[in-house]
């Protein structure tokens, strides 16, 4: 399945690059989704992150591509993906619209096993909900400078191990 969502944010094209691309180890801060987060190498091809999840699961992900000149980069789940997925990626590409206002693509790729195909329609908008979910908590940091009260209470409960 592939889901396909262009957001807009009101922050110059710099930032939303520098925040997606350039802090892509430092997720955990901005986002609900993830408890916390690190990448172990500079940002590139290669490279992976490894993130925290509230429920204190984990999940490994590696940048599959990366150009800086067309601000776009593509990474995929190498491991601890739950078992309803079979593989996950994930496309970021920035885009200018004015001084201050930007435009960000995602394309999200997931295939599931066959025993749960019929179950697609669920799961699509589950990663919907997710993905404007992330995109929210992001458009607010960046537009504010803060993070989302969601992320705020997020942070304050312990993971669950």
């Amino acid at each position: 399945m592939e889901l396909k969502k262009t957001y807009v944010v009101d922050a110059p094209t710099e930032d939303t690059w520098s925040l997606l691309a350039g802090q892509f180890g430092d997720v955990g801060t901005w986002t609900s989704a993830i408890q916390s987060s690190q990448l172990t190498d500079r940002m590139g091809p290669s490279a992976i992150r490894q993130c925290i999840l509230p429920n204190g699961k984990w999940i490994r992900e590696q940048v599959t591509g990366y150009d800086a000149a067309k601000m776009t980069f593509d990474y995929k789940i190498i491991e601890g993906a739950p078992a309803w997925i079979k593989e996950a990626s994930n496309q970021f590409t920035v885009q200018p619209m004015s001084n201050n206002r930007t435009k960000v693509m995602t394309r999200t790729v997931i295939r599931l096993p066959f025993w749960l195909w019929p179950f697609s329609p669920l799961v699509r908008i589950n990663v919907k909900r997710m993905t404007n979910r992330f995109m929210d908590e992001t458009r607010h940091f960046l537009e504010t400078g803060k993070v989302h009260r969601r992320v705020a209470r997020a942070k304050i409960k312990k993971p669950m191990i």
